[in-house]
C-alpha cells in the first residue's frame, strides 16, 4: 500500500527559488506540491481553504514576512488542543532563511514559534549547490512532517521567561572539568530550557548544534541573553571556564583539549563527520580524554551523530545522559544512544539540568 501524499505549499517572494524548492518536493514520490505562494497573505488565504500537511516558508518576504505568517498560522495550535485534531489542520512549518545576520536572528525566532527546523539558502550557484540543497530539503521536509501534530502544538507553547524560572543551587566542589551537548532539530528551544536554569558555576559547556554559518553566533547571543551562564561562539584557542558556555560555529569542529586544570577550544575545518560539520562525534571523541571527569549530553535530533564519540566517552568513564523519546522533538540522536546501551541516565527535558547539577555535585575534587 502507498504512503499518503505530503501535501505542501511552498512560499517564497522569489519566482526562481519557489520553483527550485517546488521541483526538489516534487522530485520526491512522498510530496506533492498543491500551492505555491509568493507572501505570506497569500499562503494564509491558502491555508485557510486547503487541507494541507506541511509548509515551507521564506522568512524575508514583502507584504508579510515569514514570522509574522508563522505566529498566524500557529494560532490554531490553542483550538486543536481544546478540539478534536481531526476537525482541523496545524501543517509542519520549515523555515526557507537567507545567510544573513539578520535572517539568522529572525529564523531563530522562528523557530521558537513553533517552525520546525529551517534550510538555509545556498550562497554559491551551481549544480553542486543546488544538489545539496536537495538533500537537505528533502530529508528536513520528512523530518519535519514527521513531527507529531502534538509535538508540534507543544513547539508552540511559551517558553518560560529566565524571571519565572528558579535557577538550579549551585554545583560547589566538583570534578568536572567539561560537559559537551550534542543536539539537532527541536534544538533552539530544548537548549534554552537546560541552559536558562543551569547554575553560574556550572563546569566549561560546550554545545555542537547543527547550524550553518551566521546562525551559531546570533544563537550563542540569544542563549546567553536568558541564561546565568556567559555564552559565546566557540574560537580556536579561547579557554571555557566555569559559569560559561560556548556554541560550535557552523562549518567548524569544535574539540575540547585539557591543559592544566582548564578546558580549552580546538576548531578545525576537516571533512564532514557523520554527516555533520560541526559534528556532535568530535566534540564527543575529545571529551573521552577528560574520562571521568567530563560528561556528554545528547538530545533531540534525526540522524546518529554523537554515537561513535558517546562509545568513546562511556568506555574512557564518562557519564552519558540521554533526553528520553516523549520530550524530543525528533527521536534520533537520543535513540541511536538509549538502543545501545551506552545511556546512564534517560531524562526528560526539563530534567536534563538537574540532572546535570546533582552529577556534578557527586563528582566532589579529591582533597
Amino acid at each position: 500500500m502507498s504512503l499518503r501524499k505530503i501535501r505542501t505549499l511552498v512560499v517564497d517572494d522569489s519566482n526562481l527559488m519557489r520553483e527550485i524548492i517546488a521541483d526538489i518536493l516534487s522530485s520526491d514520490d512522498r510530496f506533492e506540491v498543491v500551492g505555491k505562494a509568493e507572501n505570506g497573505q497569500q499562503a494564509l488565504n491558502f491555508i485557510s481553504e486547503n487541507d494541507l500537511d506541511l509548509v515551507t516558508l521564506d522568512v524575508d518576504m514583502p507584504v508579510m514576512d515569514g514570522f509574522t505568517t508563522l505566529k498566524r498560522i500557529m494560532t490554531n495550535a490553542e483550538a486543536i488542543e481544546k478540539q478534536s485534531a481531526s476537525k482541523m489542520k496545524l501543517p509542519a512549518v520549515l523555515m526557507i532563511s537567507g545567510l544573513t545576520q539578520e535572517g539568522a536572528s529572525l529564523t531563530l525566532k522562528c523557530l521558537d514559534a513553533g517552525a520546525v527546523d529551517f534550510v538555509s539558502k545556498p550562497i554559491a550557484k551551481g549544480h553542486a549547490a543546488l544538489a545539496d540543497m536537495r538533500d537537505e530539503v528533502l530529508t528536513k521536509a520528512k523530518s519535519a512532517y514527521g513531527v507529531g501534530l502534538m509535538k508540534r502544538i507543544r513547539l508552540v507553547e511559551n517558553t518560560s521567561s529566565p524571571a519565572s524560572m528558579a535557577v538550579i543551587g549551585n554545583v560547589g566542589e566538583t570534578s568536572i572539568q567539561v560537559v559537551g551537548i550534542g543536539i539537532s532539530t527541536g534544538g533552539p528551544k530544548s537548549l534554552q530550557k537546560v541552559v536558562e536554569i543551569l547554575p553560574p558555576d556550572f563546569p566549561p559547556l560546550l554545545i555542537v548544534q547543527h547550524m550553518p554559518e551566521k546562525f551559531t553566533k546570533a544563537f550563542a547571543e540569544r542563549l546567553d541573553s536568558i541564561s546565568p551562564l556567559h555564552v559565546r561562539e566557540a574560537a580556536d584557542g579561547m579557554e571555557v571556564a566555569r559559569g560559561e558556555a560556548v556554541v560550535a560555529p557552523g562549518g567548524r569542529h569544535l574539540a575540547a583539549e585539557a591543559k592544566n586544570t582548564k578546558c580549552i577550544c580546538r576548531l578545525s575545518d576537516t571533512e564532514k563527520v557523520d554527516s555533520h560539520k560541526p559534528s556532535a562525534t568530535v566534540l564527543f571523541d575529545s571529551i573521552a580524554a577528560f574520562g571521568a571527569n567530563g560528561i556528554g549530553v545528547i538530545m533531540t535530533g534525526m540522524g546518529s551523530d554523537g554515537l561513535s564519540g558517546l562509545h568513546k566517552m562511556k568506555a574512557a568513564g564518562s557519564v552519558i545522559v540521554a533526553q528520553e523519546k516523549e520530550s524530543c522533538v525528533v527521536y534520533g540522536m537520543s535513540r541511536h544512544v538509549i538502543e545501545a546501551g551506552i545511556a546512564d541516565k534517560v531524562v526528560p527535558l526539563n530534567r536534563i539540568a538537574s540532572n546535570l547539577v546533582r552529577l556534578c555535585q557527586k563528582k566532589k575534587t579529591a582533597a
